[in-house]
Order: C-alpha cells, then structure tokens, then sequence
C-alpha cells in the first residue's frame, strides 16, 4: 500500500475512532452507557475492532491519547454548552445523514462535527467542484456559466502545451496521452511540472476574480467554514503534534455569523488564497480531481484559527 494511501485510511480509522469514543463518553456521562452500546449495529463493532488494530500496530501512542482526547473533548462539550435532558446519543455514521459526527438528542438535538488537528494548522471544512462551485455556494450562475468556459480554454492550453513538450500529435485534452505516462500531479518533474504549475497559479488566479466578484453576500462564507447548518458545533482538539498528540486546547465553535472579512493582501500564492474572517482564516484551494488529466477541479475549503 502506498505511504499516502495508508495515512489517509489510518486518519479515517483515527477519526471513527474517537467519535466512538467520545460517544461512549457522552452516554456514560447521562446514564444510558449499556442501551447506547447495545444500540450498536454488530457489524459496526467489528469495524471498530479492525480499525484499533490497525491503530495499534501503526501508532500505539495515537490510539493510547485517543482516550484521553475523547475525555476531555467529552467534557469540555458539556461545560460549554451544557446540553438538557439527553435521553439519546446517535452516531451519525451510524444512523443519521448529517454533517455532524454525533448528535445528542434532548431538549433539542445538539449536533457536534469532531475534529482533531495540529495547533495552528488548517482544518478542512469542504470540497466541491469547481463546475458547481458558484452556482452552489453564491448561487450565481453567470459567474458559474463564464468561469466553466474559461476553464475548459485554460484547460486545452495546458493538456495541449504537455502534447507539444513530449512533440505527441494534439487531438483533444488527454485522450491519446500516453498509457505509460504519468497523470498524477506529484510524479511531475521538471518542465513538465513547470507547466503544470503555471496552469494551475492561471485557473486559481482566474477563480479568484469569479469570487470576489461573485461573493455579493457575507453569509455565504458560512457553508465554507462549515456552517452548512447554523445550528451544529464544531468541537475541536488541537494537538501538538504526531510525535506525542499532547493535548494543547480545545475549543467548542458554534455558529455566530460573518459579519466582516477581507481577502489577504498578497495572499494567492500557486494554488490557493485566503480571506480573514472574525478569529479566523478561511483559505480556498484549487486541486486537480486527483489526474491532471481531468478536464475539472476541486476545490477544498480549510479554516485555520488565530
């Protein structure tokens, strides 16, 4: 398996983890510890067994301060927004279509999204494509209308200019590219990245126009922080780090609306740039659909907290 490929299912089973965890906790806490295991579908408990396994044998230590996290993320939750009358709590993996993580059901449903993460670093809020992006979040469709047109000439450019460097007859984006060709972003080398990168710094700082001009209402930033629904928490654990995951803060961050913010100056860089946004910064990045050879793009949406 490859190294990126084994990260990304170790943070997957990390984070199913620790919402178990701290759902564990939560039931324990208002009483109801036994029926909230029982409530468990059986094949669900034996996923959870393969991913501590997993865990323990990649990182004995994450899975130790997994615990730990959950305790005190459990707590912290409680202590701030000190939920009434819990009669249920849902794994929403589990049981609920929902962004949120866990929902404790009482006086009203208290939704909470977990996240776990460096101090300082930034964490991921959404991905959408950029063929829809516009008309979804700013439900402008004349910039969404322009912005495809414009990709799909700066796409030609580059899937052309790649056919040119390798002096291969042109027909139309990848279609006749080499099968013994690499179309992976990080295997690029050379001038070959070089036009690669150029590419992207041209469509990120064309989908920058489209924003500002597009953005015509502050309270669409939400659903790009993570405020898709206004009435979710966000309860977070910042650590210091993969060496040790040494519990540094835990913040609860509850919707609170976007009254001011304000593009960074100087702040697009190859692929991305960011707006400042109350005690936070909210960076937008554009990422190919993982093989350059593909005529649309991602775009990830990531906050990082001041």
């Amino acid at each position: 398996m490859r190294q990126v490929t084994k990260e990304a299912y170790l943070n997957a089973y990390k984070g199913s983890l620790l919402e178990y965890l701290v759902a564990i906790e939560f039931a324990q806490k208002f009483g109801f510890f036994k029926e909230f295991i029982g409530s468990l579908d059986p094949n669900y408990k034996v996923q959870l067994q393969s991913y501590e396994l997993a865990l323990r044998n990649a990182d004995r230590n994450l899975l130790n301060q997994l615990g730990l996290i959950a305790k005190r993320l459990s707590a912290t939750y409680l202590d701030k927004i000190n939920p009434k009358d819990v009669s249920k709590v849902l794994l929403c993996g589990q049981t609920h279509e929902s962004e949120a993580d866990i929902i404790l059901v009482g006086h009203r449903e208290y939704k909470i999204s977990l996240k776990m993460c460096k101090l300082k670093s930034y964490i991921n809020t959404k991905s959408a494509g950029a063929k829809s992006f516009f008309e979804k979040y700013f439900h402008d469709k004349a910039s969404q209308k322009s912005f495809n047109n414009d990709l799909e000439v700066h796409f030609e450019t580059f899937s052309r200019s790649m056919f040119e460097y390798h002096d291969l007859e042109y027909s139309s984006g990848f279609e006749n590219w080499p099968s013994d060709f690499t179309e992976l972003p990080g295997q690029l080398s050379g001038e070959e990245r070089e036009i690669y990168q150029q590419y992207m710094k041209k469509i990120t700082s064309v989908f920058y126009e489209y924003f500002k001009k597009s953005l015509q209402n502050s309270e669409h930033l939400s659903s790009l922080l993570g405020f898709s629904s206004k009435d979710i928490d966000h309860l977070i654990c910042f650590h210091s780090g993969t060496q040790n995951y040494k519990i540094v803060d835990i913040l609860v961050d509850s919707f609170s609306g976007v009254n001011e913010f304000k593009f960074e100056d100087n702040c697009i860089d190859k692929f991305s740039f960011e707006l400042s946004i109350n005690d936070k910064l909210l960076q937008i990045r554009c990422k190919p659909m993982n093989k350059f050879s593909a005529p649309s793009l991602k775009i990830n949406c990531s906050v990082k907290y001041l």
